[in-house]
C-alpha cells in the first residue's frame, strides 16, 4: 500500500471506480455529488476535476483509450482498496 496521503475526494473516487469495470466521469461525479448531499458537504467541481487528474497522474486510475471520458482502476489503485 502506498504511504501517500490522499484526500477524502480522491479515496471516494477510487472506491467508486473500483466497483465498476469502467465508469464514465459523469457517473463518478453524480455519485460524489449524492454522497456530498447526504453528508451535508458542498460539492466543488474544481476539487473533483483536480482529484481525477491527480489520481490519473499518480497511476491509480486510467482513461480508456476508446473513450477518454471513461475511467478504469489500475492495479496500483486496487492496492489501496
Amino acid at each position: 500500500m502506498s504511504n501517500e496521503m490522499l484526500s477524502n475526494m480522491e479515496l471516494s473516487i477510487i472506491e467508486i471506480i473500483s466497483q465498476h469495470r469502467d465508469i464514465h466521469f459523469l457517473s463518478i461525479m453524480t455519485q460524489i455529488q449524492q454522497m456530498s448531499g447526504i453528508t451535508g458537504q458542498s460539492f466543488d467541481k474544481k476539487v473533483f476535476d483536480e482529484s481525477l487528474v491527480k489520481l490519473e497522474e499518480k497511476g491509480y486510475i486510467r482513461r480508456l483509450p476508446s473513450n477518454p471520458e471513461t475511467f478504469g482502476i489500475t492495479e496500483k489503485g486496487r492496492e489501496l482498496i
